[in-house]
């Protein structure tokens, strides 16, 4: 396995690891109480963002291991989105 390879599997494995806490997260929303300053619903509008920026760069992660087009330009898209998020999220802290 070559550099490239491991970089890309590397991000994969990231992307999926970025999934647990968003589905955690969106399963606990109903039983725990918000904070006064923040609502339910952009709690889990944020989850559910994490959700698809995961999943996009797990996704992209495995195209570009299979080599085709679509994981070209896909994966640094999700790596944007991904950076985007954080900028958000840091945001909204």
């Amino acid at each position: 396995m070559n550099k490239q390879q491991w970089i890309y599997r590397c991000t994969g494995y990231f992307g999926w690891i970025n999934l647990l806490p968003a589905l955690l997260c969106l399963a606990a929303l109903p039983f725990f109480d918000t904070p006064p300053a923040y609502s339910k619903a952009s709690i889990a509008a944020l989850a559910l963002l994490l959700c698809l920026v995961g999943g996009s760069m797990a996704y992209s992660s495995k195209q570009r291991l299979m080599g085709t087009d679509l994981g070209e330009k896909a994966y640094p898209a999700s790596l944007v989105s991904y950076l985007l998020f954080v900028l958000i999220g840091s945001q909204w802290l």
